[in-house]
């Protein structure tokens, strides 16, 4: 469903609720923005995206417009995030969208929902009035957020941690999650891991000698030395295979990440391509993984695969929905009718 769509519909309901807060303007004090993406982030009564929406009186629900003087960036709410002292340097990914409805313009900030819940500061927070207890946890229940001098339920926190360690998943859900959590864990050997709070988890390398890419992609070309190699992964549960995928060295062997998409539209003897991630991916979470680097490096940045003095061609989508609505729009500005997808 398009964002103005979903935006329209919570607005219809009159109310706000488990996932979706209204606001006139954007917060003049960075801790309440700071309160409201914690409770919002941290709900377990919503499998999804959750939404502040800017421009819109939260008691009448009317679509009132953002201030043109009251405008916010994507930078400075991750700005104001990153310098909160969130635990383990764990923070929600957050994405500002500006939208249409009515003649109006509105500010929609997406929390995306995320297993690292649950989400709370390291350090006591007291600026200019707003105070967030350190080690709290907050959620939100229906419309209210849970009051700064209270903590949320027991159920509610339980579900969280729950939720961290992928305890209610199958194995290959809750492999996804533990890689996430890559610095618990363990290289054995090189490219040969297992998970240390569960070590039935393990990820091997399938070739003990990388096999050299013959005629190699675009974006490998781009890299100071061209010579790339090729390896396998086996990601397993006790001796059940999981996941079988590839690796790709480049730049002589200096960084390692999962094979990208190959996206190739067009018709025959007249086509284009393009190599990206998605979030939400197990290409992405993996790429995470092998790098030690989290999702806003890769989402938030103009240049996320740089590296030595050059930038590697490879497109980062927020989702996949991003990817085919870029992909549509391509075509369309190309000409081109029809496209073939390879991954």
């Amino acid at each position: 469903m398009p964002l103005e769509e979903k935006i329209l519909e919570l607005i219809s309901n009159k109310r706000e609720g488990d996932y979706w807060d209204f606001k006139a303007k954007h917060h003049e004090k960075a801790g309440n923005l700071i309160k409201d993406i914690l409770c919002l982030a941290n709900s377990v009564r919503h499998n999804g995206d959750r939404y502040i929406i800017f421009g819109v009186e939260n008691d009448t629900c009317k679509i009132k417009g953002v201030p043109s003087e009251d405008r916010q960036t994507q930078a400075d709410i991750i700005n104001t995030l990153g310098n909160a002292g969130f635990a383990g340097n764990l923070y929600p990914d957050v994405f500002l969208r500006e939208i249409e409805l009515n003649g109006k313009t509105l500010d929609v900030l997406i929390i995306k929902d995320k297993p690292e819940k649950p989400y709370y500061l390291q350090r006591d927070y007291n600026i200019k009035g707003v105070r967030i207890n350190p080690g709290t946890i907050y959620t939100r229940v229906r419309d209210a957020n849970t009051p700064t001098d209270q903590v949320a339920s027991t159920s509610d926190i339980e579900k969280m941690w729950r939720e961290r360690f992928g305890l209610d998943n199958n194995p290959f859900e809750r492999l996804q999650i533990y890689l996430l959590d890559f610095h618990n864990w363990e290289e054995v050997e090189e490219n040969n891991w297992y998970y240390k709070p569960f070590p039935e988890f393990t990820i091997q390398q399938t070739d003990e000698d990388p096999k050299k890419v013959e005629g190699v992609d675009a974006w490998v070309r781009a890299a100071i030395n061209p010579n790339s190699f090729i390896t396998g992964f086996l990601c397993k549960y006790h001796q059940t295979i999981l996941k079988n995928t590839s690796g790709i060295y480049f730049d002589e062997m200096r960084n390692l990440i999962p094979y990208p998409n190959i996206k190739i539209y067009g018709t025959r003897g007249d086509y284009s391509y393009f190599h990206s991630f998605s979030a939400g991916t197990f290409d992405f979470i993996l790429l995470q993984f092998l790098t030690k680097k989290n999702s806003d490096v890769y989402l938030n940045s103009d240049q996320p695969f740089k590296t030595r003095s050059y930038h590697v061609p490879i497109i980062v989508f927020q989702d996949e929905n991003q990817e085919n609505q870029f992909l549509d729009y391509f075509i369309s500005v190309r000409g081109k009718s029809k496209y073939s997808l390879k991954t």
